[in-house]
Protein backbone atom coordinates (compact mmCIF):
# COMPACT_ATOMS: atom_id res chain seq x y z
CA UNK A 1 0.00 0.00 0.00
CA UNK A 2 1.55 3.18 -1.07
CA UNK A 3 1.76 6.54 0.40
CA UNK A 4 -0.36 9.27 -1.44
CA UNK A 5 3.20 10.97 -1.44
CA UNK A 6 4.66 8.46 -3.37
CA UNK A 7 1.65 7.40 -5.47
CA UNK A 8 1.73 11.61 -6.04
CA UNK A 9 5.44 11.81 -6.91
CA UNK A 10 4.73 8.53 -9.48
CA UNK A 11 2.22 10.31 -11.35
CA UNK A 12 4.10 12.90 -11.70
CA UNK A 13 7.32 11.81 -13.06
CA UNK A 14 5.00 9.61 -15.64
CA UNK A 15 3.44 12.95 -16.78
CA UNK A 16 6.72 14.63 -17.34
CA UNK A 17 7.82 11.26 -18.69
CA UNK A 18 4.99 11.23 -21.32
CA UNK A 19 5.68 14.78 -21.88
CA UNK A 20 9.58 14.85 -22.35
CA UNK A 21 8.33 11.53 -24.70
CA UNK A 22 6.45 13.70 -27.17
CA UNK A 23 8.53 16.46 -27.15
CA UNK A 24 12.18 14.64 -28.21
CA UNK A 25 9.44 12.31 -30.45
CA UNK A 26 8.79 15.94 -32.01
CA UNK A 27 12.30 17.37 -31.98
CA UNK A 28 13.74 14.36 -33.44
CA UNK A 29 11.15 14.01 -36.14
CA UNK A 30 12.29 18.09 -36.90
CA UNK A 31 15.84 16.89 -36.73
CA UNK A 32 15.57 14.56 -39.35
CA UNK A 33 13.33 16.65 -41.98
CA UNK A 34 15.96 19.14 -41.55
CA UNK A 35 19.16 16.36 -41.88
CA UNK A 36 17.33 14.83 -45.05
CA UNK A 37 16.54 18.38 -46.50
CA UNK A 38 19.99 19.39 -46.29
CA UNK A 39 20.87 16.33 -48.37
CA UNK A 40 18.71 16.51 -50.21
CA UNK A 41 19.77 20.29 -51.32
CA UNK A 42 22.77 18.84 -52.08
CA UNK A 43 21.82 15.88 -54.45
CA UNK A 44 19.62 18.16 -56.31
CA UNK A 45 22.83 20.52 -56.94
CA UNK A 46 25.14 17.58 -58.03
CA UNK A 47 22.70 16.52 -60.48
CA UNK A 48 22.34 19.74 -61.87
CA UNK A 49 25.29 20.05 -62.45
CA UNK A 50 25.67 17.00 -64.06
CA UNK A 51 22.71 17.16 -65.99
CA UNK A 52 24.08 20.59 -67.15
CA UNK A 53 27.55 19.58 -67.69
CA UNK A 54 26.06 16.52 -70.21
CA UNK A 55 23.99 18.94 -72.02
CA UNK A 56 26.56 21.39 -72.29
CA UNK A 57 28.87 19.17 -74.21
CA UNK A 58 26.06 17.37 -76.64
CA UNK A 59 25.16 20.91 -77.57
CA UNK A 60 28.88 21.78 -78.23
CA UNK A 61 29.81 18.34 -80.38
CA UNK A 62 26.87 17.74 -81.81
CA UNK A 63 23.93 20.97 -81.40
CA UNK A 64 21.92 18.96 -78.38
CA UNK A 65 18.99 20.68 -76.76
CA UNK A 66 19.33 21.54 -73.26
CA UNK A 67 16.69 20.94 -71.16
CA UNK A 68 15.30 20.57 -67.56
CA UNK A 69 14.90 22.62 -64.53
CA UNK A 70 19.05 23.12 -63.66
CA UNK A 71 21.12 25.96 -62.08
CA UNK A 72 23.86 27.83 -64.14
CA UNK A 73 26.87 25.85 -64.81
CA UNK A 74 29.86 26.37 -62.15
CA UNK A 75 33.50 26.37 -63.29
CA UNK A 76 33.98 22.74 -62.10
CA UNK A 77 31.65 22.34 -64.77
CA UNK A 78 33.43 24.20 -67.03
CA UNK A 79 36.10 22.29 -66.58
CA UNK A 80 34.02 18.72 -67.06
CA UNK A 81 32.82 20.31 -70.20
CA UNK A 82 36.17 20.39 -71.36
CA UNK A 83 37.18 17.27 -70.51
CA UNK A 84 34.45 15.65 -72.88
CA UNK A 85 35.58 18.51 -76.14
CA UNK A 86 39.12 15.96 -75.87
CA UNK A 87 36.95 12.47 -75.77
CA UNK A 88 37.31 10.51 -79.00
CA UNK A 89 35.71 7.44 -78.29
CA UNK A 90 32.33 6.65 -75.76
CA UNK A 91 34.17 4.22 -73.49
CA UNK A 92 36.86 6.86 -73.18
CA UNK A 93 34.02 9.60 -72.47
CA UNK A 94 32.66 7.44 -69.93
CA UNK A 95 35.82 6.95 -68.18
CA UNK A 96 36.44 10.98 -68.01
CA UNK A 97 32.93 11.39 -66.96
CA UNK A 98 33.85 9.74 -63.46
CA UNK A 99 37.18 10.34 -63.37
CA UNK A 100 35.89 14.07 -63.32
CA UNK A 101 33.27 13.11 -60.61
CA UNK A 102 36.12 13.56 -58.03
CA UNK A 103 36.30 17.26 -59.11
CA UNK A 104 32.47 17.33 -58.90
CA UNK A 105 33.31 15.61 -55.20
CA UNK A 106 31.42 12.74 -56.15
CA UNK A 107 33.81 10.48 -55.50
CA UNK A 108 31.67 8.88 -52.55
CA UNK A 109 28.45 8.98 -54.21
CA UNK A 110 26.52 7.18 -56.35
CA UNK A 111 26.19 8.16 -59.95
CA UNK A 112 23.68 6.00 -62.81
CA UNK A 113 22.57 6.67 -66.10
CA UNK A 114 19.40 5.06 -67.68
CA UNK A 115 17.15 5.13 -70.56
CA UNK A 116 13.91 5.65 -70.62
CA UNK A 117 12.90 2.09 -69.92
CA UNK A 118 14.21 2.14 -66.88
CA UNK A 119 17.23 -0.02 -68.08
CA UNK A 120 20.70 1.05 -66.87
CA UNK A 121 23.00 2.96 -69.02
CA UNK A 122 25.99 3.54 -67.17
CA UNK A 123 27.26 3.07 -63.71
CA UNK A 124 29.50 4.66 -61.02
CA UNK A 125 32.43 1.71 -60.45
CA UNK A 126 31.63 1.65 -56.78
CA UNK A 127 27.59 1.11 -57.87
CA UNK A 128 27.33 -2.89 -57.65
CA UNK A 129 24.76 -4.91 -59.43
CA UNK A 130 22.75 -5.41 -56.15
CA UNK A 131 22.36 -1.71 -55.58
CA UNK A 132 21.68 -0.74 -59.73
CA UNK A 133 18.67 -3.07 -59.31
CA UNK A 134 17.88 -1.28 -56.29
CA UNK A 135 18.33 1.93 -58.27
CA UNK A 136 16.42 0.97 -61.19
CA UNK A 137 13.46 -0.29 -59.28
CA UNK A 138 13.33 2.98 -57.66
CA UNK A 139 13.23 4.63 -60.65
CA UNK A 140 10.42 2.38 -61.93
CA UNK A 141 8.51 3.86 -58.70
CA UNK A 142 9.16 7.39 -59.18
CA UNK A 143 8.65 7.88 -62.74
CA UNK A 144 9.53 10.67 -65.15
CA UNK A 145 9.22 13.53 -62.40
CA UNK A 146 12.40 14.78 -60.06
CA UNK A 147 12.04 12.61 -56.81
CA UNK A 148 13.88 11.43 -53.80
CA UNK A 149 13.86 8.00 -52.45
CA UNK A 150 15.41 6.04 -49.85
CA UNK A 151 16.87 2.47 -50.43
CA UNK A 152 18.74 0.08 -48.21
CA UNK A 153 21.20 -2.24 -49.20
CA UNK A 154 22.40 -4.31 -45.97
CA UNK A 155 23.06 -1.68 -43.05
CA UNK A 156 23.57 0.95 -45.66
CA UNK A 157 20.44 3.72 -46.29
CA UNK A 158 21.24 5.02 -49.71
CA UNK A 159 19.13 8.15 -50.41
CA UNK A 160 19.12 8.69 -54.27
CA UNK A 161 17.27 11.66 -56.53
CA UNK A 162 15.79 10.91 -59.79
CA UNK A 163 16.28 13.18 -62.78
CA UNK A 164 14.84 13.29 -65.92
CA UNK A 165 17.05 14.99 -69.15
CA UNK A 166 17.41 15.28 -72.89
CA UNK A 167 20.52 14.44 -74.19
CA UNK A 168 21.39 15.04 -77.76
CA UNK A 169 17.54 15.46 -78.75
CA UNK A 170 16.69 12.26 -77.35
CA UNK A 171 14.44 11.66 -74.44
CA UNK A 172 13.71 11.08 -71.59
CA UNK A 173 17.32 9.87 -69.88
CA UNK A 174 17.61 9.99 -66.00
CA UNK A 175 20.27 10.36 -63.74
CA UNK A 176 19.96 8.86 -60.17
CA UNK A 177 22.61 10.13 -57.85
CA UNK A 178 22.72 8.21 -54.39
CA UNK A 179 24.53 9.32 -51.26
CA UNK A 180 25.18 7.22 -48.34
CA UNK A 181 23.00 8.31 -45.15
CA UNK A 182 25.90 7.10 -42.73
CA UNK A 183 26.48 10.73 -41.74
CA UNK A 184 22.78 11.89 -40.77
CA UNK A 185 22.67 8.71 -39.18
CA UNK A 186 25.19 9.03 -36.81
CA UNK A 187 24.10 12.40 -35.82
CA UNK A 188 20.86 11.39 -35.09
CA UNK A 189 22.28 8.43 -32.95
CA UNK A 190 24.29 11.21 -31.17
CA UNK A 191 21.14 12.85 -31.02
CA UNK A 192 19.20 10.70 -29.06
CA UNK A 193 21.56 9.56 -26.68
CA UNK A 194 21.37 13.28 -25.94
CA UNK A 195 17.90 13.43 -25.75
CA UNK A 196 18.05 10.46 -23.95
CA UNK A 197 20.78 11.49 -21.12
CA UNK A 198 19.30 14.84 -20.85
CA UNK A 199 15.59 13.52 -20.53
CA UNK A 200 17.15 11.09 -18.04
CA UNK A 201 18.73 14.44 -15.54
CA UNK A 202 15.67 16.13 -16.39
CA UNK A 203 13.58 13.69 -14.85
CA UNK A 204 15.79 12.77 -12.21
CA UNK A 205 15.97 16.13 -11.25
CA UNK A 206 12.50 17.14 -11.44
CA UNK A 207 11.39 14.36 -9.71
CA UNK A 208 13.69 15.12 -6.92
CA UNK A 209 12.35 18.16 -6.39
CA UNK A 210 8.45 17.37 -6.86
CA UNK A 211 8.55 14.75 -4.19
CA UNK A 212 10.22 18.14 -1.67
CA UNK A 213 7.33 19.90 -3.49
CA UNK A 214 4.72 17.30 -2.72
CA UNK A 215 5.69 16.98 0.73
CA UNK A 216 5.35 20.11 1.40
CA UNK A 217 2.35 20.64 0.07
CA UNK A 218 0.92 17.26 1.90
CA UNK A 219 2.44 18.69 5.37
CA UNK A 220 -1.12 20.16 6.38
CA UNK A 221 -2.79 17.01 5.59
CA UNK A 222 -0.14 14.83 7.54
CA UNK A 223 -0.65 17.20 10.78
CA UNK A 224 -4.79 16.37 9.92
CA UNK A 225 -3.92 12.95 10.06
CA UNK A 226 -1.58 12.99 12.82
CA UNK A 227 -4.51 15.30 15.35
CA UNK A 228 -7.02 13.00 13.67
CA UNK A 229 -5.08 9.80 15.78
CA UNK A 230 -5.14 11.74 19.03
CA UNK A 231 -8.67 13.02 19.05
CA UNK A 232 -11.28 10.70 21.31
CA UNK A 233 -14.48 12.05 22.74
CA UNK A 234 -12.20 13.12 25.99
CA UNK A 235 -9.98 15.53 23.25
CA UNK A 236 -12.07 16.90 20.85
CA UNK A 237 -11.19 20.47 22.04
CA UNK A 238 -8.34 19.95 20.27
CA UNK A 239 -7.56 21.98 16.50
CA UNK A 240 -5.15 22.30 13.90
CA UNK A 241 -3.21 25.39 13.41
CA UNK A 242 -1.63 25.78 10.12
CA UNK A 243 0.36 28.48 8.63
CA UNK A 244 0.17 27.51 5.58
CA UNK A 245 -0.92 30.19 2.60
CA UNK A 246 -2.41 27.22 -0.02
CA UNK A 247 -6.19 28.17 -0.39
CA UNK A 248 -6.87 24.33 -0.80
CA UNK A 249 -4.67 23.55 2.33
CA UNK A 250 -6.59 25.73 4.21
CA UNK A 251 -9.69 25.28 3.56
CA UNK A 252 -8.98 21.51 4.39
CA UNK A 253 -7.41 22.55 7.42
CA UNK A 254 -10.28 24.77 8.56
CA UNK A 255 -13.48 22.11 7.25
CA UNK A 256 -11.06 19.86 9.50
CA UNK A 257 -11.35 22.12 12.58
CA UNK A 258 -15.01 23.11 11.71
CA UNK A 259 -15.79 19.41 11.53
CA UNK A 260 -14.17 18.87 15.08
CA UNK A 261 -16.24 22.24 16.68
CA UNK A 262 -19.65 20.23 15.34
CA UNK A 263 -18.80 16.74 16.76
CA UNK A 264 -17.62 18.57 20.22
CA UNK A 265 -20.89 20.74 20.32
CA UNK A 266 -22.60 17.28 19.09
CA UNK A 267 -21.15 15.27 21.89
CA UNK A 268 -21.67 17.74 24.37
CA UNK A 269 -25.70 17.73 23.47
CA UNK A 270 -25.72 13.79 23.27
CA UNK A 271 -23.98 14.37 26.75
CA UNK A 272 -26.32 17.03 28.14
CA UNK A 273 -29.45 14.79 26.24
CA UNK A 274 -28.49 11.82 28.06
CA UNK A 275 -28.71 13.14 31.58
CA UNK A 276 -32.03 15.10 31.06
CA UNK A 277 -33.48 11.78 29.38
CA UNK A 278 -32.14 9.65 32.51
CA UNK A 279 -33.13 12.35 34.63
CA UNK A 280 -36.64 12.86 33.34
CA UNK A 281 -37.08 8.68 33.04
CA UNK A 282 -35.84 8.18 36.62
CA UNK A 283 -38.14 10.91 38.27
CA UNK A 284 -41.28 8.47 36.95
CA UNK A 285 -39.77 5.52 37.79
CA UNK A 286 -38.76 6.34 41.40
CA UNK A 287 -42.88 7.20 41.82
CA UNK A 288 -43.31 4.39 40.33
CA UNK A 289 -41.04 2.25 42.86
CA UNK A 290 -42.55 4.40 46.01
CA UNK A 291 -46.39 3.58 45.23
CA UNK A 292 -45.09 -0.06 44.44
CA UNK A 293 -43.31 -0.56 47.66
CA UNK A 294 -46.37 1.20 50.01
CA UNK A 295 -48.22 -1.81 48.36
CA UNK A 296 -46.20 -4.24 48.92
CA UNK A 297 -45.70 -3.83 52.79
CA UNK A 298 -48.47 -5.02 53.56
CA UNK A 299 -52.23 -5.39 53.00
CA UNK A 300 -53.64 -2.09 52.51
CA UNK A 301 -57.34 -0.05 52.15
CA UNK A 302 -58.76 -0.50 48.63
CA UNK A 303 -58.28 3.50 48.57
CA UNK A 304 -54.79 3.85 48.77
CA UNK A 305 -54.23 0.61 45.95
CA UNK A 306 -56.55 2.47 43.69
CA UNK A 307 -54.56 5.41 44.47
CA UNK A 308 -50.98 3.44 44.13
CA UNK A 309 -52.40 1.80 40.48
CA UNK A 310 -53.65 5.91 39.48
CA UNK A 311 -50.83 7.20 40.56
CA UNK A 312 -47.93 4.51 38.39
CA UNK A 313 -50.47 5.24 36.02
CA UNK A 314 -50.20 8.56 35.17
CA UNK A 315 -46.32 8.24 35.88
CA UNK A 316 -46.44 5.79 32.85
CA UNK A 317 -48.43 8.18 30.65
CA UNK A 318 -45.46 10.76 31.01
CA UNK A 319 -43.08 8.40 30.22
CA UNK A 320 -44.96 7.52 27.45
CA UNK A 321 -45.38 11.27 26.50
CA UNK A 322 -41.11 11.56 26.75
CA UNK A 323 -40.20 8.75 24.73
CA UNK A 324 -43.12 9.66 21.94
CA UNK A 325 -41.90 13.02 21.81
CA UNK A 326 -38.08 12.03 21.40
CA UNK A 327 -38.73 9.21 18.82
CA UNK A 328 -40.77 12.22 17.31
CA UNK A 329 -37.68 14.58 17.42
CA UNK A 330 -35.10 12.13 15.92
CA UNK A 331 -37.51 11.41 13.06
CA UNK A 332 -38.08 15.45 12.30
CA UNK A 333 -34.07 15.58 12.41
CA UNK A 334 -32.63 12.70 10.80
CA UNK A 335 -35.35 11.37 8.42
CA UNK A 336 -36.11 13.27 5.42
CA UNK A 337 -39.40 11.30 4.61
CA UNK A 338 -40.76 12.89 7.79
CA UNK A 339 -42.75 16.01 5.80
CA UNK A 340 -44.73 16.06 2.78
CA UNK A 341 -44.77 19.17 1.17
CA UNK A 342 -47.18 21.17 -0.57
CA UNK A 343 -48.05 24.53 -1.90
CA UNK A 344 -50.71 26.22 0.40
CA UNK A 345 -52.09 29.70 1.15
CA UNK A 346 -50.69 30.27 4.22
CA UNK A 347 -53.27 32.76 5.62
CA UNK A 348 -56.10 30.30 4.68
CA UNK A 349 -54.21 27.74 6.64
CA UNK A 350 -54.01 30.07 10.01
CA UNK A 351 -57.58 30.56 10.02
CA UNK A 352 -58.87 27.25 8.79
CA UNK A 353 -56.17 24.92 11.06
CA UNK A 354 -54.95 26.93 13.60
CA UNK A 355 -57.57 30.08 14.36
CA UNK A 356 -60.87 27.99 14.93
CA UNK A 357 -59.35 25.00 17.13
CA UNK A 358 -57.27 27.65 19.58
CA UNK A 359 -60.50 29.55 20.38
CA UNK A 360 -62.07 26.44 21.25
CA UNK A 361 -58.45 25.16 23.68
CA UNK A 362 -58.92 28.88 25.09
CA UNK A 363 -62.70 28.24 26.02
CA UNK A 364 -62.18 26.57 29.53
CA UNK A 365 -59.84 29.65 30.71
CA UNK A 366 -62.21 32.03 29.34
CA UNK A 367 -58.94 33.78 27.47
CA UNK A 368 -59.75 35.91 24.33
CA UNK A 369 -57.90 34.96 20.88
CA UNK A 370 -57.98 37.43 17.88
CA UNK A 371 -56.41 36.99 14.49
CA UNK A 372 -54.84 39.94 12.34
CA UNK A 373 -54.24 37.98 9.20
CA UNK A 374 -53.08 39.47 5.75
CA UNK A 375 -55.78 40.28 3.24
CA UNK A 376 -53.76 38.59 0.15
CA UNK A 377 -52.31 35.02 -0.05
CA UNK A 378 -49.56 34.37 1.06
CA UNK A 379 -48.08 30.78 -0.79
CA UNK A 380 -45.68 28.66 1.02
CA UNK A 381 -44.37 25.03 1.27
CA UNK A 382 -45.28 23.44 4.28
CA UNK A 383 -46.32 19.94 5.89
CA UNK A 384 -49.70 20.68 6.81
CA UNK A 385 -49.96 18.44 9.86
CA UNK A 386 -46.47 19.30 11.29
CA UNK A 387 -46.84 23.00 11.00
CA UNK A 388 -50.04 22.54 12.63
CA UNK A 389 -48.03 20.63 16.17
CA UNK A 390 -45.81 23.45 15.66
CA UNK A 391 -48.90 26.42 16.25
CA UNK A 392 -50.24 24.34 18.79
CA UNK A 393 -47.56 23.52 20.80
CA UNK A 394 -46.70 27.49 21.22
CA UNK A 395 -50.45 28.18 21.47
CA UNK A 396 -50.83 25.45 24.27
CA UNK A 397 -47.86 26.74 25.88
CA UNK A 398 -49.48 30.77 25.75
CA UNK A 399 -52.27 28.89 27.02
CA UNK A 400 -51.13 27.64 30.20
CA UNK A 401 -49.06 30.10 31.33
CA UNK A 402 -51.86 33.22 30.85
CA UNK A 403 -53.70 33.60 33.34
CA UNK A 404 -58.12 33.48 33.03
CA UNK A 405 -60.03 36.21 30.78
CA UNK A 406 -56.22 36.98 29.19
CA UNK A 407 -55.33 37.19 25.08
CA UNK A 408 -53.70 35.84 22.71
CA UNK A 409 -53.19 37.62 19.27
CA UNK A 410 -52.35 36.02 15.80
CA UNK A 411 -50.80 37.89 13.43
CA UNK A 412 -48.99 37.19 10.22
CA UNK A 413 -47.09 39.62 8.34
CA UNK A 414 -45.17 39.51 5.07
CA UNK A 415 -41.64 40.95 5.18
CA UNK A 416 -39.36 40.45 1.50
CA UNK A 417 -39.63 37.16 0.83
CA UNK A 418 -40.84 35.48 4.22
CA UNK A 419 -43.81 35.51 6.43
CA UNK A 420 -43.77 36.33 9.89
CA UNK A 421 -46.67 35.00 12.03
CA UNK A 422 -46.45 36.10 15.70
CA UNK A 423 -48.31 34.66 19.14
CA UNK A 424 -48.52 37.09 21.16
CA UNK A 425 -50.13 36.36 25.14
CA UNK A 426 -50.80 38.23 28.25
CA UNK A 427 -49.08 35.61 30.41
CA UNK A 428 -46.46 35.81 33.09
CA UNK A 429 -43.34 36.35 30.56
CA UNK A 430 -39.61 34.47 30.80
CA UNK A 431 -36.69 36.31 32.32
CA UNK A 432 -34.25 36.94 29.98
CA UNK A 433 -31.63 34.87 31.74
CA UNK A 434 -34.09 31.94 30.49
CA UNK A 435 -34.93 32.79 26.80
CA UNK A 436 -31.39 31.67 25.00
CA UNK A 437 -32.16 27.84 26.75
CA UNK A 438 -36.14 27.27 26.31
CA UNK A 439 -35.56 25.91 22.90
CA UNK A 440 -33.47 23.26 24.65
CA UNK A 441 -34.44 19.75 25.43
CA UNK A 442 -35.89 19.15 28.19
CA UNK A 443 -35.60 22.83 29.62
CA UNK A 444 -38.38 24.03 32.28
CA UNK A 445 -38.39 27.96 33.30
CA UNK A 446 -37.30 27.07 36.91
CA UNK A 447 -40.46 29.39 38.28
CA UNK A 448 -42.99 27.34 36.19
CA UNK A 449 -42.19 23.95 36.89
CA UNK A 450 -45.10 23.36 38.86
CA UNK A 451 -47.30 25.06 35.94
CA UNK A 452 -45.30 22.99 33.66
CA UNK A 453 -45.12 19.39 35.23
CA UNK A 454 -47.46 17.83 32.76
CA UNK A 455 -45.10 18.66 29.89
CA UNK A 456 -42.44 16.85 28.40
CA UNK A 457 -40.30 20.02 27.91
CA UNK A 458 -39.14 19.19 24.48
CA UNK A 459 -42.32 21.03 22.60
CA UNK A 460 -40.29 24.12 21.76
CA UNK A 461 -37.53 21.53 20.46
CA UNK A 462 -40.27 19.99 18.73
CA UNK A 463 -41.66 23.52 17.16
CA UNK A 464 -38.23 24.71 16.43
CA UNK A 465 -37.29 21.45 14.79
CA UNK A 466 -40.27 21.55 12.23
CA UNK A 467 -39.85 25.39 11.65
CA UNK A 468 -36.16 24.59 10.79
CA UNK A 469 -36.93 22.04 8.11
CA UNK A 470 -39.63 24.37 6.51
CA UNK A 471 -36.46 26.39 5.79
CA UNK A 472 -37.79 29.16 8.70
CA UNK A 473 -37.33 30.13 12.49
CA UNK A 474 -38.51 30.47 15.63
CA UNK A 475 -37.56 34.12 17.65
CA UNK A 476 -39.08 34.77 21.05
CA UNK A 477 -39.94 38.43 23.01
CA UNK A 478 -40.81 38.34 26.43
CA UNK A 479 -41.18 40.58 29.43
CA UNK A 480 -41.31 39.44 33.00
CA UNK A 481 -45.05 39.63 34.18
CA UNK A 482 -46.15 40.87 30.97
CA UNK A 483 -46.33 38.52 28.37
CA UNK A 484 -44.33 36.85 25.75
CA UNK A 485 -44.30 36.85 21.75
CA UNK A 486 -43.14 34.00 19.90
CA UNK A 487 -42.68 34.74 16.11
CA UNK A 488 -42.61 32.24 13.29
CA UNK A 489 -40.56 32.43 10.08
CA UNK A 490 -41.35 30.89 6.96
CA UNK A 491 -40.18 31.05 3.74
CA UNK A 492 -42.66 32.34 1.25
CA UNK A 493 -42.71 30.16 -2.39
Amino acid sequence: MYSLRVKTSIFYSLILLAILIIYNAILLFSIRHFLYRDVDTILRLKAEELVVALNAYAHQENGGILSGNVSNVSAKVLSFEKTFRKSISQDDRDSLWFAEAKELKLADDYIFFLNDRYKGIKASPNLSPALQKLFMHAASRMGTTVAFHTVQSGDTRIRIIHVPFLYEGHAPYFLQVGTSLSSVVKKQTKIIKLMMFGSVIVLFITSFWGSIFVVRILKPVTAVANTAKTISHKGLHMRITSSTTDKEMKFLVDSFNMMISRLESAFKHINEFSSNVAHELKTPLAVMRGELELVEDGVRPAEEYKKAIAVSLQEVRQMIRIIEDLLLLARLEYKTDAFTFERSDFTRFLEAQIYEPTQILATEKKIHVQINACEHPLMVNIDTMQLRRLFFNLITNAIRYTADHGSITITTVRKGNVVRCAIQDTGRGIAPEHLSKIFDRFYRVPLEKAVSAEGSGLGLSIALSIAKAHGGDITVQSILGTGSVFTVILPLD
